[in-house]
Formats: structure tokens, C-alpha cells, sequence
């Protein structure tokens, strides 16, 4: 489905791809050698082509303001899952050692702080400033959004379903409704036009982190995801917040007590996961993906039908059943 939706695009993909290589560009032998590495782990590129849909979903085309936008999104992007590894201490993305597991913590944390750095001068050198304050906002919420995880995981306690939301909207969703957005705004989007894409971008953004959160509770390699990696970092997510909320003030304290181990307890992860996906909650919050994808169909009615709208509505698809 997804390879399907990237058809609509045309040769997005190969423009973005050699457009994003240029701008990662580096003087430094060292420097090169390692954004190298970055350049051959290879996303699903969802954020890019939410903008190549979104311009083609107004009516526009494949610009190279459009192919910029779309760099610039993924240069965010990326540079906050290299500063991610380190924060987590994870050796594996994608199936590939990670920048801190093959060189050190600290050359991946420069080699994000470099690509943030390329990320705004490729901006200004190929965007408008109002363009650009949206890429540094959405920066600023996903920075604020994993530290508000790191925090709740510190506090070893279930947190409410509401600090959730909170948190997957700043450090997710905010960036995906920024790449639907900067899409129309690059395409001379209308105000309607512009204000549904960002809606409908931060939806789909939902969606895409409780499906990735919903695989701490899936043991299959292909997702890509370690089994129980959540836990093992004291993070709470959605099914077993949904679980703490509908039990008494004693399994509360239970639950809490076996967050608190998880980090050193392969028992207290199994017996968490255990009973989120036993007791129905995995299921329920797999059903909140499939209705919010169903939002985003709905929103997508005050476009005429297109390519991009079909696509679009693959993309909706893929996300609700999605296994990696």
C-alpha cells in the first residue's frame, strides 16, 4: 500500500532522495564517512511524502520547493532519531547499528547537532522565513514532547491517558501535520485547504505513533521494534495507561510497582504486556488507530478526487495495518 501511494508522486522519490544526499553534504572526511551511514538507512520516508501529497492534493505539482520542503522535514526527522538513540541507548534502527553503537555517543550526537545545523541553513537558503518558523516550531514540540517522556518514565508511574495525547501530539503528530502543512503552503493552498492538511496531518501522526507503540506488545521481528522496548526504558504507552485506568486503586499500585521494575525485570514486562493484551486493551487501542485513520478519510472529503486523494487514502489504509 505504501509503495502504491508513493506511485502518485511520480519521481518524488528519486528527486527527494538525491535532493536530501546533496543537502547532507560535508567538507570533512570524517564527517562525510559518517553522514554517509545516515544517508544508507533508508525510512519509510512518510513525512516526505506527505508532503508530495498534500502539494498534489491542491492541485499543485512536484516543484523543487516541494522536494525542499520535503528535505527539510526529513532532516528534522532524522537528526531527532540520532539524538533519540542516544537518549535511549539503543544499538539498532532499522535493523542497522545505530550511530552511537558503531562510533560513540558523542559523534552521534554531533553528527545530529550537525545535520540540525545543515537542516537550517538548507532552509534558508531555499524556503521562505514563515516556512521555516513552521520546521523550527515543530522542532521545538518534538524536543518538548521527549522530554516530557523521559520525565513521566522517571517518575515510575502510570501516567493519564490526557498526558499521553499530550505527548504524542508534540513529539509525533506535530511534525507530520508540519509536512502536510508545508506541502500546501509551497502549493498556494488556500486558508480551508491549508487548515484541513494540518489537521489531517497531525491525525495521521497519531495514528502512526500508537500503531509503533503498539508493537512493544507484538514479538515480531519484522516490526522492527525489540519486544518490550517501552518498558525496558520505563515508558508507559497507551494500552497499559487504558489498562491502569479501568482497575481499582489497588492494581493501580500494582501496575506502577511493575513499571517501576520493568527497566531490570523481564517478569515485570511480561506480566504488563501480558495483561494490556489479554485483558482487550491491545486490541482497543489497535481500534483507535483504525478510527482515526477513518478521520482522516472523512477530512479528505472536501477534496475533488485525484491520484494524490486516492493515495491518500492508501496511506490511511497502511497506516491502520501496518507491520513495520
Amino acid at each position: 500500500m505504501l509503495a502504491q501511494a508513493f506511485e502518485a508522486t511520480g519521481d518524488f522519490i528519486y528527486r527527494f532522495t538525491e535532493r536530501f544526499e546533496e543537502a547532507l553534504a560535508a567538507n570533512d572526511r570524517f564527517v562525510e564517512d559518517v553522514l554517509e551511514r545516515v544517508k544508507q538507512s533508508k525510512g519509510k520516508h512518510i513525512r516526505p511524502l506527505l508532503v508530495a501529497l498534500s502539494a498534489k492534493l491542491v492541485g499543485g505539482t512536484i516543484t523543487n520547493k516541494v522536494i525542499d520542503a520535503a528535505v527539510l522535514v526529513e532532516m528534522l526527522h532524522t537528526a531527532s532519531l540520532i539524538h533519540d538513540d542516544v537518549v535511549d541507548l539503543s544499538c539498532i534502527r532499522r535493523g542497522s547499528p545505530t550511530l552511537n553503537a558503531v562510533y560513540s555517543n558523542h559523534t552521534a550526537v554531533l553528527s545530529g547537532d550537525y545535520i540540525l545545523a545543515r537542516c537550517f541553513a538548507f532552509g534558508l537558503e531555499n524556503l521562505t522565513e514563515a516556512e521555516l518558523i513552521e520546521i523550527a516550531l515543530a522542532g521545538q514540540n518534538l524536543t518538548t514532547g521527549e522530554m516530557l517522556q523521559i520525565e513521566q518514565a522517571r517518575n515510575k508511574k502510570i501516567m493519564t491517558e490526557q498526558l499521553y495525547w499530550e505527548i504524542i501530539e508534540k513529539k509525533t503528530a506535530t511534525l507530520f501535520a508540519t509536512s502536510a502543512f508545508l506541502g500546501g503552503v509551497v502549493s498556494n493552498a488556500n486558508s480551508l485547504q491549508l487548515e484541513t492538511l494540518r489537521m489531517l496531518g497531525r491525525t495521521i501522526g497519531q495514528a502512526f505513533q500508537i500503531k509503533d507503540d503498539l508493537f512493544d506488545y507484538t514479538n515480531d521481528p519484522k516490526t522492527g521494534k525489540p519486544f518490550g522496548l517501552d518498558l525496558l526504558e520505563g515508558k508507559a504507552t497507551l494500552p497499559i495507561i487504558r489498562l491502569s485506568a479501568a482497575s481499582d486503586s489497588n492494581k493501580r499500585l500494582e501496575l506502577d510497582n511493575l513499571l517501576a521494575e520493568a527497566p531490570k525485570s523481564n517478569e515485570a514486562r511480561s506480566r504488563l504486556i501480558n495483561e494490556a493484551y489479554y485483558g482487550g486493551f491491545v486490541d482497543d487501542c489497535a481500534q483507535k488507530v483504525r478510527s482515526l485513520a477513518e478521520t482522516v478519510k472523512t477530512s479528505l472529503q472536501i477534496f475533488p478526487s485525484s491520484s494524490a486523494k486516492s493515495a491518500f487514502l492508501l496511506l490511511c489504509d497502511f497506516l491502520a495495518e501496518r507491520e513495520f
